[in-house]
């Protein structure tokens, strides 16, 4: 059985987060205003992560790369989506 995930790679500038998830989605957002916020949420096993949350600077680098996973970064938050 294979147990690689399907994820994303995200690094900002020399910073590098590893997101993936069993079922369900990873969320990367980008905004002038906010930032880069790096979230998603597990149907499997039940539960919202935040993996990274951080203001950009102009000049900033950002690149996603969708690949495949055997371990992701530890998430900054995780909670159960049922309480």
């Amino acid at each position: 059985m294979n147990n690689l995930l399907q994820g994303f790679a995200i690094t900002v500038n020399k910073n590098k987060t590893i997101a993936a998830v069993h079922d369900g989605s990873v969320l990367v957002a980008l905004t002038c205003e906010y930032g880069i916020d790096i979230a998603g949420g597990d149907d499997k096993l039940g539960i919202s992560l935040q993996w990274d949350k951080a203001n950009l600077q102009k000049g900033d680098k950002v690149k996603i790369v969708a690949t495949d996973i055997n371990e992701i970064t530890t998430p900054i938050c995780v909670e159960d989506k049922n309480r």
